[in-house]
């Protein structure tokens, strides 16, 4: 599926905000305005539940994500709106003066549901505010009460696993209303596995009802570049593999991601959400820029939402050496902000690349044994994939590591495959950057491909390592067992001077 076929620049955007190879940032114009977060919503003692540092940019994601849903032209049918992954529900406080406010929807009740217990509790407590000022505000002589508004926020459930009959409220089930609208901002990317990102959409579909409306907002490639070089050198080259007798401070190799954010190609997310009975009306990948006084404040942002994703590799310290851990994160990404120029002092501004969806629920859903999207294998076998997503964590080996790709290109041309060969390079380019011999001072892991019969790909990937590990034993179980599922032929071979080379065979589409 091609970029052009769902973006619809002249009915969304103007062509100054979009964005289909250009990636440098652009001010996207909302036809809207809110008010100033920190006057959204206030504790008892009058200090701001959110503020422009801790959810600017969550903020800037459900505007933009409403103004695509507005410029779609689709219809709202009767319903409540389910808040996917509310968080610690700002869009409650935003609501009131986003969605509410327009005639031709009007108040809805809305339904928060999240997997964090801690958000939410939150999420309840904001929920309770914001109806209570809504109602304060909205007081007449004929309605001395005021307008009420009606937000019910579930015990913790994952999406993926959720009741789609019932509304659970401490521990209590009441049916679920009708559904208009699944809302999901900033949310999706967190779904680590496709099975479970399936999941979650069959149950979207289930809620809603017919002509119900998706709206999604999901990190797209290269979000928080900067910040990832830092954790992946704190995490990789300080810590380094967990060993309980050697280093028991390590991190846990099961529970780590290169990329604990998630972030997805806007092409993949669109054919699984088609796939999972939806059509979609509009997508679109576009890069948003915050400027902090401090480069500190992004940190402290990203730890507010997402300190679980990234320190899930070291289940074992405590919550003071998590802090610890975070601060040490933090000082590489200052140091890798003052390679680039910044001085402290200085503000800085922070581009992400989001992904944003609308989609409208259909009769027909594929079933999960048919679903398949076909990607080419040139998406990752060529330079610029390599060095966006692999050169940049290789590199900050002390020995300046480094990538070869060997392969005739014009071979692959036009192949596709179901795999993704993903999975593969993580797995073993995690391994080798954690597992390469000292003595090696410039090590170079070599990536070898060819097509076997027009059926199979075959990758070669060499690598020096300390230890020699099975090639089953270096892939998560999810992961294991997806590649599986896909036919991926697996082996290792011992060569010379210490290498080792582990080949899969890759069934083409």
């Amino acid at each position: 599926m091609t970029l052009e076929r769902f973006i619809k620049p002249c009915e969304f955007f103007s062509s100054e905000t979009l964005v289909v190879a250009d990636l440098a940032p652009r001010i996207i114009e909302h036809s809207f305005e809110l008010p100033l977060l920190e006057e959204l919503v206030k504790d008892t003692e009058g200090r701001p539940l959110f503020t422009q540092i801790s959810h600017g940019l969550q903020a800037a994601n459900q505007m933009t994500l409403w103004e695509l849903y507005l410029r779609s032209g689709l219809p709202l049918p009767k319903g409540a709106i389910l808040d996917a992954g509310c968080g610690d529900g700002l869009f409650f406080a935003l609501a009131p003066h986003m969605v509410f406010n327009r005639p031709e929807i009007g108040r809805r009740r809305v339904i928060g549901i999240d997997l964090d217990p801690n958000k939410i509790k939150t999420a309840r407590i904001v929920a309770g505010l914001i109806a209570k000022g809504f109602a304060e505000s909205t007081r007449t002589t004929e309605r001395p009460e005021g307008l009420s508004l009606a937000y019910l926020v579930q015990d913790p459930q994952d999406l993926a696993r959720m009741d789609t009959e019932h509304i659970i409220i401490n521990w209590e089930k009441k049916g679920l209303p009708e559904v208009a609208m699944v809302w999901s901002n900033s949310m999706f990317h967190w779904i680590r596995e496709p099975e479970n990102k399936y999941a979650a959409l069959d149950n979207f579909n289930s809620v809603l009802q017919p002509g119900g409306v998706l709206c999604i907002s999901m990190s797209a490639g290269g979000t928080a570049r900067d910040f990832l070089d830092a954790y992946n050198h704190v995490i990789i080259l300080q810590l380094r593999g967990y060993d309980s007798q050697h280093n028991p401070r390590g991190y846990h190799r099961v529970g780590f991601e290169t990329d604990p954010i998630g972030s997805r190609p806007l092409d993949e997310i669109v054919n699984m959400i088609e796939e999972s009975g939806f059509d979609v009306a509009a997508g679109i990948e576009l890069p948003e820029s915050i400027t902090y006084d401090d480069p500190r404040q992004y940190s402290r942002a990203v730890e507010v939402y997402g300190s679980k994703a990234f320190l899930r590799p070291v289940p074992h310290y405590s919550k003071a050496g998590m802090r610890k851990l975070w601060g040490d994160i933090e000082q590489e990404f200052l140091n890798i902000l003052r390679k680039k120029g910044w001085k402290d002092g200085q503000p800085w501004t922070y581009t992400q690349f989001n992904n944003y969806i609308v989609a409208v629920k259909k009769a027909e859903v594929v079933s999960p044994e048919k679903r398949v999207a076909p990607v080419p294998v040139t998406s990752f076998l060529n330079e610029r994939f390599l060095n966006a997503s692999y050169k940049a964590m290789l590199s900050q080996s002390r020995r300046n590591m480094t990538i070869s790709l060997s392969g005739n290109q014009e071979e692959v041309e036009g192949v596709e495959t179901t795999v993704n060969i993903h999975d593969i390079f993580k797995a073993i380019l995690t391994y080798a950057t954690s597992n390469w011999v000292r003595e090696d001072v410039m090590p170079v892991c070599t990536i070898q491909y060819r097509v076997a019969g027009e059926q199979s790909l075959v990758l070669g990937i060499d690598v020096k390592p300390t230890e020699k590990k099975p090639v089953q034993s270096l892939f998560r179980p999810g992961v294991l067992k997806r590649l599986q599922q896909s036919n991926v032929g697996m082996s290792h071979t011992d060569l010379e001077n210490g290498i080792r080379r582990y080949e899969f065979n890759v069934p083409l589409f």
